[in-house]
């Protein structure tokens, strides 16, 4: 790139026309579909560090803060927390009011099992943005898997943060809330990082 801007201007216009012709699995930029998509489903831990996840976090809740917003000054490091937490199958009943299952019974659950596929969508979910929040301090781990009527108010008690404070409004946590929370939240990360325009 540096070549190609030296060969040819470095230009914001220059560039974007470099990055948008990029092409192949591990040059190609990707379409905010492309971002969207893996934003939504893919395992945040499985492609980013525990300090870039607090990063995206940190610079998404800046962009909730307004001139009627205080000034918070965080002093030290922050922590990334699952709103759902890893251990929910004791406190966090699935959508139908059922248990979720566990390890074996999960391994052993036949086709088309309701419970299993519930499951299986509701962890497909736990390690996405949507599921996913920075604190000031990490919650005890007794509080951290309790059921959501008694995480949220410590979870809003342990932040001030405005990305949390919107937490406020939310009667249940589950799939639907997290999928809502992440929806929002791309809209945010988009404007951040946008990828460069195709040309015409």
């Amino acid at each position: 790139m540096i070549r190609y801007l030296q060969e040819n201007g470095a230009t914001l216009e220059i560039a974007n026309k470099y990055l948008s012709g990029l092409e192949g699995e591990s040059t190609k930029w990707p379409t905010d579909v492309d971002f969207g998509n893996a934003w939504q489903s893919v395992h945040a831990y499985q492609i980013l560090n525990n300090e870039k996840i607090v990063y995206i976090f940190r610079r998404i809740d800046e962009t909730f803060l307004s001139s009627k917003h205080e000034t918070i000054s965080i002093e030290g490091p922050l922590s990334v927390e699952h709103i759902l937490p890893r251990g929910w199958v004791e406190n966090w009943l699935l959508p139908d009011g059922t248990k979720g299952l566990t390890g074996q019974a999960l391994w052993d659950a036949q086709p088309g099992d309701q419970r299993a596929e519930a499951t299986n969508r509701r962890n497909s979910l736990l390690q996405t943005f949507g599921n996913l929040t920075i604190l000031t301090q990490p919650l005890n781990s007794s509080l951290s898997n309790s059921s959501w009527d008694i995480k949220k108010p410590e979870l809003l008690r342990s932040s001030l943060l405005p990305i949390n404070q919107l937490l406020h409004d939310v009667s249940s946590w589950d799939e639907v809330a997290i999928e809502n929370r992440s929806k929002k939240l791309f809209e945010k990360a988009v404007g951040l990082w946008p990828g460069p325009v195709k040309s015409k």
